[in-house]
């Protein structure tokens, strides 16, 4: 049985910056709200998934939406390449599969 060590707790955006966060996930911030709180978290290695934000052009990395009832996802290649978080390229390869 495999465990993993790890928490899930709400943050508010003045904490953020000051977290250890590997993963971030925004529910109700605006693409330039996620923009700018990624770019002041002091860690580059920050996976960032979104549910709010269609276009997936700024913000988070990856952007979660539904596509005529069925749950899909956008990459946002800029913010990936930011971060410094490695992704496996099939992953990648689904995204644009989606499409």
């Amino acid at each position: 049985m495999l465990t993993y060590d790890y928490q899930v707790q709400s943050v508010n955006t003045k904490e953020f910056p000051g977290t250890e966060c590997h993963v971030a996930y925004f529910s109700n911030t605006s693409p330039q709200q996620q923009q700018s709180l990624i770019q002041s978290y002091p860690s580059r290695y920050l996976l960032s998934l979104s549910t709010n934000n269609p276009a997936c052009e700024i913000g988070s990395i990856f952007c979660l939406y539904n596509r005529k009832s069925f749950p899909t996802f956008k990459v946002n290649l800029d913010a990936l390449s930011y971060s410094k978080v490695h992704i496996d390229p099939r992953v990648l390869i689904l995204a644009k599969n989606t499409e």
